[in-house]
């Protein structure tokens, strides 16, 4: 049938841009980036990521199903960096700052952990719900959204 949704390939999170590449996360499926002019595939890898994709100047940033954090080289898709040590904690995107990339969990901490290596650098509590919605950056802050309604500011 034309037009029906395909549960193997269902964008999730918004996509996120850089320059003129274009980058996104399918559930449980598989991690991309484009040439947002073209619409040429830049790389593809499989990848079972449960939130969408964040990027900055050298990396593309996600979460799988099993709770790893990954850093992805964006001009080939290979892996960087792998932190597993957040294992099925239901993680938010993740959201790179200036040095530390910042991903939220199901008890509402925030886990910063170093842009070039993912070893963790620091962990802050929300006192709200779970951190579903990818934090939002504004100047040198973070914002972050607990299920509860909670919207808490943090320093990247």
């Amino acid at each position: 049938m034309v037009g029906a949704p395909n549960p193997q390939s269902d964008v999730i999170g918004a996509p996120a841009f850089q320059a003129r590449e274009v980058c996104a996360a399918a559930y449980r499926s598989r991690v991309a980036c484009y040439d947002a002019v073209t619409g040429r595939t830049l790389w593809a890898r499989e990848l079972g990521a449960l939130s969408g994709v964040s990027v900055d100047a050298r990396y593309a940033f996600v979460a799988d199903e099993r709770g790893a954090v990954y850093a992805l080289d964006r001009s080939n898709g290979q892996s960087v960096w792998k932190q597993d040590k957040l294992s099925y904690r239901q993680l938010s995107t993740p959201l790179a700052g200036s040095g530390a990339v910042a991903v939220g969990d199901f008890e509402g901490y925030v886990f910063f952990l170093e842009r070039e290596t993912g070893h963790f650098v620091a962990r802050s509590d929300t006192g709200g719900g779970a951190v579903r919605a990818a934090p939002l950056r504004m100047g040198e802050a973070l914002l972050v959204q607990t299920a509860d309604g909670s919207v808490v500011a943090l320093a990247l």
